[in-house]
């Protein structure tokens, strides 16, 4: 089979035609799919099954995308679900199955309507910037294509072109020999072209495109969940290996902790609690932010001209993968994505940083931390009532929207508790007045009394999961219970707050 895809990506990468690109995104539909309706094919083993497919090269008559209607969460269906995830070797993955409450939402028109409206229209008269010309480009080598495969965590879905990163992973292996480094160098050659952005325009919505669905949230919400193709991830994991990390590593420090710093949430919540306790003084205040849906509304066209001026190196990659719409599909209904940093795309949060980071600069608070999108500001109420002002105007302009209903603001005893408040409320209507007990960042407590309600949930979600174990296999269990539960599970919290103040809960 690698000597099939190396072949496939050889022609795609001599011709670079549409025709080409067509017959590598349709790859797996050709070779991998396994038609389990069949009779004689439910006798045969997988191997066989695809030496078949490669004899016929034809389309399977079934159709991949089947409706989907949303799965009652039993506690069979569950237990089934994390044991399969957890033998791909997805341990997170299953981790993730047992302890979520939500559940695949319906092929329906609600189902639909609702990721239409995520998506938004993309802005009125955008202003995106020249297209890349003739540049001379550091070349993608094949150890940077090779470290990125590996890269790729276990379980990690396809996208439309059904090719999944475990699927590289097994054909570049050096146990494959000779038809491995083939496909490793044809892949190298691949990454090149997609990195020059001289892959052919209409193959470009589907190639930068993704599949769809959603989940249903406990509040009665969507979670919509995106997936990119896998040689679109591979080119971004390079980028952002090579080019974002060791770029944007002092430019974002320290205001922005979200990307290219590792412990960055830790550090954050270390700053503040030390702010709260040694710098904050009677009136001051401090205030979390909270955006709406920010990944998925900033403007296209401004993220791609902090890219060229920060970036230029990826600006001809994302060019193409943000220039135009992308097309995202549910099942076999098309919507298309105009606006917004694509999800699951691995130079996302180094994107995101970028266009907010000037206007982070431009604060005054004496405490400005940023995890992404959730910012904390500390300080005198003038200061951070000014920089709150800046912030609702600016990131307007780049396509944000503060949500004011899940901003906090928090308060140190001062007679002018009630007008500080109301000044707040002015500007961003519905911002909810804190108390010590819930003084939580990034899901570690701040405050001597909000550890005992942190702890306390801590334990009551370590019960639960810990009851699900049950219906799994012996070891699979003993496994999470292992590597996942018990301290595992309370590393964060436990490297973040002073929990041993809390001595019998811990």
């Amino acid at each position: 089979m690698a000597g099939n895809l190396s072949t496939v990506i050889n022609t795609c990468v001599n011709e670079n035609s549409s025709k080409a690109w067509q017959e590598l995104l349709m790859f797996s539909y050709k070779i991998l799919h396994v038609d389990k309706t069949d009779r004689t094919t439910k006798s045969k083993s997988l191997a066989t099954c695809v030496k078949n497919n490669v004899k016929s090269n034809t389309f399977p008559v079934t159709n991949r995308l089947q409706s989907t209607k949303g799965k009652t969460r039993s506690h069979e269906f569950i237990c089934k679900t994390a044991t399969k995830t957890l033998e791909d070797g997805d341990v997170s993955g299953a981790m993730r199955i047992l302890s979520s409450d939500e559940t695949l939402a319906p092929n329906s028109a609600e189902t639909i309507q609702s990721l239409q409206y995520r998506h938004l229209a993309a802005k009125v008269d955008p202003e995106f910037p020249a297209p890349p010309g003739e540049q001379s480009l550091p070349l993608i080598s094949i150890e940077s294509v090779l470290k990125a495969i590996n890269s790729f965590p276990a379980g990690s879905a396809s996208g439309l072109d059904g090719i999944r990163p475990q699927h590289l992973k097994d054909l570049v292996f050096k146990a494959n020999g000779n038809a491995g480094h083939k496909l490793a160098t044809s892949l190298t050659k691949l990454c090149n072209i997609m990195w020059s952005s001289d892959v052919p325009h209409d193959i470009c919505t589907f190639l930068y495109g993704a599949s769809l669905c959603a989940l249903n949230k406990p509040c009665g919400s969507i979670r919509p969940i995106a997936v990119n193709s896998t040689f679109r991830r591979l080119v971004a994991k390079i980028g952002c290996t090579n080019i974002a990390f060791p770029r944007l590593d002092e430019y974002l420090q320290p205001k922005q902790l979200g990307f290219g710093t590792k412990g960055g949430a830790e550090a954050i919540v270390h700053a503040t609690r030390r702010f709260l306790e040694q710098e904050m003084k009677s009136g001051d205040v401090l205030v979390k932010l909270d955006f709406s849906s920010a990944f998925n509304t900033v403007f296209r066209d401004k993220l791609l001209n902090e890219v060229k001026d920060q970036l230029p190196e990826l600006y001809p990659f994302l060019y193409q993968c943000y220039r135009d719409d992308s097309t995202l599909l549910c099942n076999e209904t098309e919507i298309l994505s105009s606006s917004g940093v694509q999800q699951g795309d691995p130079l996302g949060p180094a994107l995101f940083s970028l266009i907010l980071q000037p206007i982070m600069l431009s604060l005054y608070s004496k405490l400005n931390c940023w995890y992404l999108d959730d910012g904390i500001l500390g300080g005198l109420p003038k200061n951070v009532l000014a920089d709150l002002q800046t912030i609702i105007r600016d990131t307007a302009e780049i396509g944000l929207k503060l949500n004011p209903s899940k901003c906090d603001i928090f308060m140190q005893n001062s007679p002018d508790q009630k007008t500080i408040l109301a000044d707040f409320d002015k500007i961003a209507p519905g911002i909810k007045k804190l108390h010590a007990i819930n003084m939580t960042l990034l899901g570690a407590p701040l405050t001597d009394s909000a550890f005992k309600p942190a702890l306390e949930c801590k334990i009551d979600t370590l019960r639960r999961l810990s009851d699900k174990l049950e219906g799994l296999l012996s070891h699979h269990a003993f496994h999470l219970l292992r590597h996942c539960l018990a301290t595992p599970r309370l590393q964060y919290i436990l490297r973040c707050s002073p929990t041993w103040k809390e001595l019998p809960l811990l």
